[in-house]
């Protein structure tokens, strides 16, 4: 397991360092709170081992941020102090920490302190939260809405209706002004025209302690995924008002029933009790026109997929087919009924907005980008994946599509490739609304796997990559563009 010390004593980081090592861990270092904290959210350790006292930011400054950021917030945490007064140790306690260890201490004690933390023999690769609530937006054939929230529900009377004019087609350059317009029309449609949701929303609020425990759900027929929602957008003049940079957001479309079990930590935790290995399938396919970053994506998530995967000691096997091998004969073995649990292609595809059953994947006939681009179609695709084991598909195929002009930044190109998936009994799907560059789908693809091998949550591993994305470069639509499908 990975344990990162930090602490600015050289000494101690020398004695802390061979124990950790010594008891057959890898130890990170880290000089100072700041650093400790980028370790962290870049390496994802089991434990760390902090001193209270550190230039800059402290030791309880340090515990509280960690706390509170959701890539590392289950983190056990050992503090170390020199203080002895009870006051001090609760303060500690306060800021999150799990254990508490006065300086001076000897090897036994601490040895012992690391192996209750990390719970070597019995603790899981996740733990789960029991403050999540599901906020529910049930969108009936009739365009009622139904409320859920932890199990109770509210049935609103007024009907639900969103002028087509609000999806208008939008210029790429004027994009986030053009997403806070329509994603306040759609507030004021869903929320303000309903008080019952609106107040419903806010209980819901007020019953967790983070915003990114609260998750929204939209429930519907195909007909409600042509609504934006990921443009909900609550107060135009207020920094980061998008839901989707508040609330991890997914789609539910009724009517579809799943054959497996979505991704989740309940799934990861049983398979490694089971002794079974995680079975990932990554595509590339490349191929007209060419794109700088479609293999750059897929062999990224090869390489680090491992070292996201061995941090949390869960078992994984991984197949790359790069462009060079991805033929149409090759990739259609390895769907028929394939044992894999997750599959990602990064590559070309289209979706035909008026005949969605002709969506397709495209690939070569032949090794080494030689032959003729044959077309993967959405309907065999759906007959290859039934009797499939797979619980989630990752497509960024929309990156290379010839979907929509650059200014038709509202073009549905989701529901085809991901309805004909999800009709096949995948429970989660992600696909993306209309095309994005092909190095934006590779920064999000690399930040979505690094949140979900740290706490196991697909929407809670988008909502991160999302905020990640987004703090980059708010006018880069690349954020906004996911659609997460997850039927449970």
């Amino acid at each position: 397991m990975t344990i990162l010390i930090i602490e600015d004593d050289v000494r101690q980081v020398v004695f802390l360092k061979d124990i950790v090592e010594g008891l057959g861990h890898q130890a990170l270092i880290a000089r100072n709170g700041i650093e400790g904290l980028e370790k962290a959210r870049e390496q994802q350790p089991h434990l760390i081992i902090l001193d209270i006292w550190m230039y800059g930011m402290d030791g309880f400054e340090l515990c509280k941020t960690i706390r509170q950021d959701a890539s590392i917030g289950d983190t056990a945490i050992l503090m170390l102090t020199a203080m002895t007064r009870p006051k001090d140790r609760a303060r500690g306690f306060d800021m999150g920490a799990d254990d508490c260890l006065i300086k001076p201490y000897g090897s036994v004690e601490l040895e012992t302190r690391i192996n209750v933390l990390l719970g070597r023999n019995s603790r899981p690769p996740f733990q789960q939260s029991r403050n999540i609530c599901k906020f529910c937006l049930t969108c009936q054939p009739d365009q009622k809405i139904f409320i859920k929230k932890n199990g109770f529900g509210l049935l609103c009377n007024n009907i639900l209706t969103i002028d087509s004019n609000i999806f208008a087609v939008l210029a790429q350059n004027d994009f986030i002004v053009q997403c806070g317009n329509i994603g306040k029309q759609i507030y004021d449609r869903i929320f303000i025209q309903h008080p019952e949701i609106l107040a419903t929303y806010f209980t819901a609020i007020g019953g967790v302690s983070r915003t990114y425990y609260l998750r929204l759900c939209f429930q519907s027929s195909l007909d409600f995924f042509r609504v934006p929602v990921e443009f909900l957008f609550d107060d135009i003049g207020k920094p980061g008002g998008y839901f989707v940079l508040n609330h991890p957001v997914t789609r539910f479309i009724m009517g579809v029933v799943p054959q497996n079990l979505p991704l989740s930590p309940i799934f990861f935790n049983n398979l490694c009790n089971d002794g079974e290995k995680l079975r990932i399938l990554l595509i590339a396919s490349n191929t007209e026109p060419p794109l700088q970053h479609v293999d750059d994506e897929v062999l990224s998530l090869k390489n680090r997929l491992g070292n996201w995967l061995n941090a949390k000691n869960i078992p994984y096997d991984i197949e790359y087919i790069p462009t060079e091998k991805a033929t149409f004969d090759l990739v259609k073995q390895r769907l028929h009924e394939c044992p894999y649990h997750i599959l990602h292609y990064a590559g070309h595809g289209s979706y035909r907005e008026r005949s969605p059953e002709q969506s397709y994947l495209q690939f070569w006939s032949e090794e080494n980008r030689q032959g003729e681009v044959t077309r993967l179609m959405v309907t065999e695709l759906n007959d290859l994946l039934k009797n499939s084991n797979l619980r989630f598909v990752y497509l960024s195929s929309c990156l290379g599509a010839t979907t929509a002009g650059s200014a038709q930044m509202l073009d549905t190109d989701c529901p085809g490739l991901v309805y004909g998936i999800a009709q096949a009994g995948i429970p989660s799907v992600l696909g993306f609304r209309w095309k994005i560059s092909d190095n934006g789908a590779k920064e999000l693809a690399l930040s979505f796997y690094k949140h979900l091998f740290a706490h196991g949550d697909l929407a809670l591993a988008l909502y991160n990559a999302r905020r990640e994305i987004a703090a980059k470069n708010r006018n880069d639509p690349t954020w906004m563009s996911p659609v997460l499908i997850v039927q449970e």
